[in-house]
């Protein structure tokens, strides 16, 4: 089976309300099914962003730390050893909280407005989340809930 055969099953299941993984189906259910958070994250990219003009950034690709730099030359977001320019500090947000998410390569909206709009939205939901996930998870299994919720938004939102 190819990988897009893989990735158009997975997405099948996931959308018939069955967990891509068995293995990891309770985390699945448990915070995305039942979660507004989500949904409005991959709805509002889906018609916000994709649908507009934008430009592909490549990301590092595995989720990171980021963080926002202001140099003499405008702001810099800082993943691992790489740094990208960035125009505005809205673009900035939006970079460094796809890199987080482990992404390898996102697509921006051109119109910075249309970013700056956006941008507090998705990070509350992500907020949000993490927020529930450590409330309802022993410490221990928390990181694997972060990782697991993380790769079901790559996927969802086609990162490659």
């Amino acid at each position: 089976m190819t990988s897009s055969a893989r990735s158009e099953a997975s997405r099948r299941a996931w959308e018939s309300g069955e967990a891509p993984d068995g293995k990891h189906r309770g985390i699945y259910r448990k915070f995305l099914h039942d979660s507004n958070e989500y949904s409005r994250f991959v709805e509002t990219y889906r018609q916000k962003v994709l649908t507009k003009k934008t430009r592909a950034v490549s990301l590092p690709g595995r989720k990171n730390s980021a963080r926002i730099l202001y140099t003499l030359l405008g702001y810099e977001v800082q993943v691992a050893r790489k740094r990208m320019s960035c125009p505005d500090s809205v673009t900035a947000r939006y970079i460094r909280l796809f890199s987080e998410l482990g992404f390898s390569s996102i697509q921006i909206p051109c119109d910075p407005t249309v970013t700056a709009e956006l941008i507090p939205g998705f990070e509350t939901a992500l907020e949000t989340l993490v927020a529930r996930i450590r409330k309802c998870f022993p410490a221990e299994r928390q990181t694997y809930a972060i990782r697991k919720i993380y790769s079901i938004f790559r996927e969802q939102l086609g990162a490659r």
